[in-house]
């Protein structure tokens, strides 16, 4: 006979604060109702340097034509879009894997210029982006009259 009662199972899985929360993204994740079927992304690495920042995505597979790189108010929107067709309609598939598949990352750079200060080059499946920092805005001292 315990001492002390416990009424809620596992006496370590209650001191854990994270466990219902954990218990709850579970649920969603195993939904049917939030699954639609296109969990296509790409790895992304960020690297801030002194003069801006450099952005390296794994797009292995993907073409030039086929990536859409844009800034707008400090967020880098990566978008992938990728029709696979391998004259789908010439050939008598029994079952098909191959699809349409499209893929978007955004992230927000807080130091990034807002002109157009920004190359992309792709390069054996790596698209990597730089993107330039703002210049330094020093504050602007007001004379009290």
């Amino acid at each position: 006979m315990d001492l002390v009662p416990t009424y809620f199972g596992n006496v370590a899985r209650r001191r854990d604060p994270f466990s219902m929360l954990r218990s709850f993204e579970d649920m969603f994740d195993r939904s049917p109702l939030f699954d639609n079927g296109d969990t296509a992304s790409f790895a992304l690495n960020v690297e801030e340097t002194d003069r801006g920042y450099l952005v390296e995505a794994d797009v292995p597979g993907i073409k030039r034509d086929e990536i859409e790189v844009s800034l707008d108010n400090r967020t880098l929107t990566i978008s992938i879009h990728k029709a696979d067709e391998n004259e789908q309609k010439k050939r008598n598939f029994v079952h098909m894997e191959s699809r349409l598949s499209s893929a978007s990352r955004s992230l927000y750079l807080p130091n990034a210029s807002t002109t157009d200060e920004v190359s992309a080059h792709l390069t054996d499946g790596v698209l990597t982006v730089d993107v330039k920092k703002a210049a330094d805005k020093k504050a602007h001292r007001v004379k009290i009259s």
